[in-house]
């Protein structure tokens, strides 16, 4: 089972639920319907913003610009020496700079309910006078 996230507002995603409750407090009364989004957390990784591919072609285009002669330059590098590659450079931030501590969001659903003042609740919403009764 993945981890979990929460936004509020569908752009800012929090590991811990109590920030949407506490939006939710300070925005909404008793027995308003409320929404919010869950997600599962993908961690950041430096293996997933790392493309060799575009590092072996910046080398090429530098070299071109420096010399029309170096046509060719790098051309032999196969998909396996770029995943090599990768690894060597993947290893090394780690080393350098540990692992990322940002996530993403994945397979974000909205989560619909009516605000009880302490919590989302699901089950079907309160008529005028039960929430009154809530209130008093």
């Amino acid at each position: 089972m993945s981890e979990k996230c929460y936004s509020y507002n569908e752009e800012e995603y929090h590991t811990d639920y109590s920030v949407v409750l506490d939006n939710l407090s300070d925005h909404c009364e008793i027995g308003d319907q409320v929404e919010f989004w869950q997600g599962d957390i993908v961690q950041g990784s430096h293996e997933r913003y790392l493309n060799t591919y575009q590092i072996i072609e910046s080398m090429q285009e530098q070299a071109y610009e420096e010399n029309e002669f170096s046509e060719g330059y790098l051309n032999e590098v196969t998909k396996e020496q770029q995943e090599e590659l990768k690894k060597i450079v993947v290893e090394y931030l780690g080393k350098i700079t540990g692992a990322p501590t940002f996530f993403t969001a994945a397979n974000v659903e909205k989560v619909e309910g009516w605000w009880n003042g302490e919590d989302v609740q699901f089950t079907p919403m309160l008529t005028e006078s039960e929430v009154k009764n809530l209130t008093d």
